[in-house]
């Protein structure tokens, strides 16, 4: 019985032992897997932009000075099925002091120009910016350089698959070299792409 107790114990420690072995011998040939990498973000835009962007808001500042801070400025947006949108926001004396905003519908053929007005509103003095909707915001166009700096600055992630994206921006400058506009469209979007950043402008010194 003693010999047959002690058989016993060995073996069972032995097989103990192979389990161990085993365990460790796993442990050691399992495969590492590298540690996920996150995607890399990249400018927006390149370094030359910023440069363009630089110059051209030192010639505008020159402009600004000698109109002593007197300008107006149109935003207007037209989609392809015939109706749109026009914004005016005026500025004196380096402040925004009113925004005129007009909805509109284009007559058929719409090569004839003629247009239905649908809603129009005027905003004046402390009224400036209280709407909401379509209107081109309230904005003087040194606060447009900032919105145009800080997409231009804005990281770029690039998704997997076929979901739409963010191009980078397009820069546009006048005949002066002041901004016109500074805007970035969202990719594979059939028909009137949303677009952010500062819409096309034409802007008009009142001295």
């Amino acid at each position: 019985m003693g010999c047959a107790r002690t058989w016993q114990a060995r073996w069972c420690g032995l097989l103990f032992l192979q389990g161990l072995l085993a365990l460790l011998w796993g442990c050691t040939l399992a495969p590492t897997l590298p540690a996920a990498t996150a995607p890399q973000a990249v400018p927006l835009a390149s370094s030359s932009e910023l440069a363009r962007l630089d110059e051209s808001e030192r010639v505008w500042r020159q402009w600004r000075e000698h109109s002593q801070g007197d300008y107006h400025y149109v935003v207007r947006w037209q989609s392809r099925v015939g109706f749109g949108h026009v914004t005016t926001v005026r500025v004196a004396q380096h402040r925004v002091v009113e925004r005129r905003f007009e909805a509109f519908t284009l007559e058929v053929p719409q090569a004839s120009g003629a247009k239905t007005v649908q809603d129009s509103w005027l905003e004046q003095g402390s009224q400036v910016g209280s709407r909401a909707g379509s209107a081109a915001a309230a904005l003087t166009l040194d606060e447009l350089y900032g919105v145009c700096r800080q997409l231009l600055n804005e990281p770029r992630v690039a998704l997997a698959g076929p979901q739409p994206q963010w191009q980078p921006p397009v820069l546009a400058l006048d005949h002066r070299g002041i901004l016109q506009s500074c805007q970035s469209t969202l990719a594979k979007v059939m028909g009137d792409a949303p677009q952010r950043g500062v819409p096309a402008l034409e802007l008009h010194l009142d001295k």
